[in-house]
């Protein structure tokens, strides 16, 4: 896996996606083609290893905040 810059097209489809599955957390893949960017698939419970290696981003704790600040707890 290599870093990619986030283009906005990539960011609306992906959260678009997640969407779509009713997913607030997802791994979505997706791929350029000849007919331009398509998703594989939204992971639910995205492993997110690789990509851990590619961002300073701390993943799993920015995910524990996330559902800390919007869970009904």
């Amino acid at each position: 896996m290599e870093p990619l810059e986030l283009t906005e097209e990539l960011k609306t489809l992906a959260i678009k996606a997640a969407k779509i599955t009713k997913t607030e957390i997802a791994g979505v893949d997706i791929i350029e083609s000849e007919k331009g960017l398509l998703v594989l698939e939204v992971n639910s419970i995205p492993g997110f290893t690789a990509l851990q290696k590619v961002t300073d981003i701390n993943l799993a704790e920015e995910i524990i905040s996330y559902f800390l600040k919007y869970s009904r707890i």
